[in-house]
């Protein structure tokens, strides 16, 4: 079988998941990656920072979706920017080697985003056409009949079924779509005991402070600071793919809440780090309204690392009921939920042993290439 992956080639989140998801596959199918920039503005973009040097890459103008208040412009700006996606499109396709049996495009944001992705599942070509929908994106929200596109392709992937419920109600094709949870590198080692963990840990994404929580957490972590006997109180380390300086909105909220002196900002971290810092740590905590914390989620998992998050964001999918469940905005709640996890040695052995367990079952990278080879194999048998 031969797969062209098409999505985003740099050190972020999505560069790992198609990395890893490629090589996972490799066994299964013979894999080509095609890339662009993506027009993000992430620094590991503008300094174009690969994952990997064995991708297709070209590089084209990012129109970004800027709304000029001058309704000529707009409209101007809107045609330009439709014209350099549906180029974009072709030249994603125009890369695929001959005798491609599925292309896969990997759906996020710009030029991966919804409008790009409606143009590439529009050509016509000889390959089956999958498309994962990482999120979606405002404007194919603010034009909702757009989603009916998803229709051309013969599957479409979710991480989260709150997703694929949204997809369905913007008129999707429920047979086309299927659940395929991120995955996660499962160490050798057993995880260390209670007694060998350190700190507090929070991933923030691309926008830590849009939908992630932050405030939430913050507000937590200072009742849990100040409670009595809460010496010697943990350290909060944040990281995500924001970038490699601390966010200036970020750091206001941790002055606001009297909590600076004890938030570590690692920023961008690599995926090795990522899983040290996991290993290390005695709680992850996902206070998340909205987004999506797949990676986050079942790197804590092969870790044995417990995890106290909201219902969101694809957390049920990936931990079952391995974790503390909070409701969005609760700060007392999550600071509670932190002192019985901490005062708790059982609990914390059974949701580090139960969410190990669980990601070796159901997120190891083998076990998410064997979900997604299985849906290839069901659009291949379509006649």
């Amino acid at each position: 079988m031969k797969v062209a992956m098409i999505g985003c080639p740099f050190q972020t989140s999505y560069g790992y998941y198609i990395q890893h998801l490629g090589q996972a596959l490799a066994n299964r199918a013979e894999v080509q990656w095609i890339a662009s920039n993506c027009g993000c503005g992430d620094p590991v973009e503008r300094e174009r920072k690969f994952i990997t040097d064995a991708c297709t890459y070209f590089e084209w103008p990012v129109i970004e979706d800027y709304r000029s208040a001058d309704p000529l412009k707009r409209k101007a700006r809107f045609f330009v920017r439709h014209a350099f996606n549906a180029v974009r499109a072709r030249k994603y396709e125009g890369r695929v080697q001959a005798d491609t049996d599925i292309e896969h495009f990997q759906q996020t944001l710009n030029a991966y985003g919804s409008d790009v992705a409606f143009r590439w599942l529009g050509l016509r070509g000889q390959s089956r056409r999958a498309i994962t929908v990482h999120e979606l994106d405002g404007e194919q929200l603010e034009r909702p009949q757009q989603s009916r596109r998803y229709n051309l392709a013969d599957a479409v992937l979710v991480h989260d079924r709150r997703v694929g419920a949204q997809l369905e109600a913007l008129g999707v094709d429920p047979a086309r779509i299927h659940l395929v949870r991120h995955g996660a590198h499962i160490p050798d080692a057993e995880p260390g005991p209670l007694s060998q963990r350190r700190n507090l840990v929070f991933y923030g994404g691309h926008k830590p402070a849009v939908g992630k929580g932050l405030d939430t957490l913050l507000q937590a972590f200072a009742i849990l600071v100040a409670a009595p006997g809460s010496e010697p109180a943990p350290r909060l380390r944040i990281h995500g793919h924001y970038g490699f300086r601390a966010p200036p909105q970020g750091m206001a909220l941790a002055e606001r809440f009297g909590v600076a002196d004890r938030v570590d900002w690692l920023n961008q971290i690599s995926m090795e780090e990522m899983e040290r810092l996991y290993s290390e740590s005695w709680a992850c905590i996902l206070p998340y309204s909205g987004s999506f914390a797949g990676l986050p989620a079942s790197t804590a998992a092969a870790q044995g690392l417990p995890v106290i998050a909201t219902r969101r964001a694809g957390i049920p999918e990936h931990l079952d009921h391995h974790f503390l469940a909070i409701e969005p905005g609760d700060a007392e709640g999550l600071a509670l939920s932190l002192r019985r996890l901490h005062d708790e040695p059982g609990l914390w052995e059974r949701l580090s042993h139960g969410s190990r367990e669980h990601a070796q079952r159901e997120l190891a990278w083998r076990e998410v290439a064997a979900v997604t080879a299985s849906v290839y194999e069901r659009m291949l048998a379509r006649t």
